[in-house]
């Protein structure tokens, strides 16, 4: 049976300063909760991330996963790790993504379980990859060390030069559309 997912946000979020504080959650998910009824009991991935400047693309800071609570929940378990992002994000707009596991008829949100769920283990591996292409400086603990340091020209972490004629053929093969 397919594991199917519904992605929201970007959202934004207040930072104060270097910090993200409980009340700017609060408000968050009172704003979640008002739009998208039933989101913040739901599980699945989240990505945090910071936009530099309206016209810059947002840049991945932080993913995770929740499969034994809901979203609201695991986010005041967070804080903490959301402000290490201002520490290295100075400026910007904090943003966050969802992306909610749906009941396999697609009618709610799957909810938390007692055991974890193989698909948001995946899914969250694969963003991981994903996003440290775009930040070597993601704050990850943990399925980044491999990441970090595997180099396999025309898919992760290319180098400087021109890639080879099988390189080439193997980034457009694998390239994300």
């Amino acid at each position: 049976m397919a594991s199917i997912y519904e992605t929201y946000g970007p959202f934004e979020i207040k930072r104060d300063g270097n910090k993200l504080r409980k009340e700017a959650l609060i408000e968050f998910w009172k704003k979640i909760d008002k739009d998208y009824p039933g989101l913040s009991d739901a599980v699945g991935v989240y990505i945090f991330a910071v936009k530099a400047s309206r016209r810059s693309k947002s840049k991945p800071w932080y993913v995770g996963k929740t499969d034994k609570q809901g979203f609201k929940r695991r986010f005041k378990q967070q804080l903490n790790r959301f402000s290490d992002v201002f520490d290295s994000a100075k400026n910007g707009t904090p943003q966050i993504f969802l992306l909610a596991r749906l009941t396999p008829r697609r009618r709610s949100f799957m909810k938390a379980r007692s055991t974890t769920m193989g698909s948001n283990d995946a899914l969250e591996s694969m963003l991981i990859g994903s996003c440290i292409s775009q930040n070597k400086k993601l704050i990850n603990a943990n399925k980044v060390k491999h990441l970090r340091e595997l180099r396999v020209p025309g898919y992760l972490h290319n180098g400087q030069g021109k890639l080879t004629k099988a390189a080439s053929e193997l980034n457009r093969m694998v390239k994300a559309k």
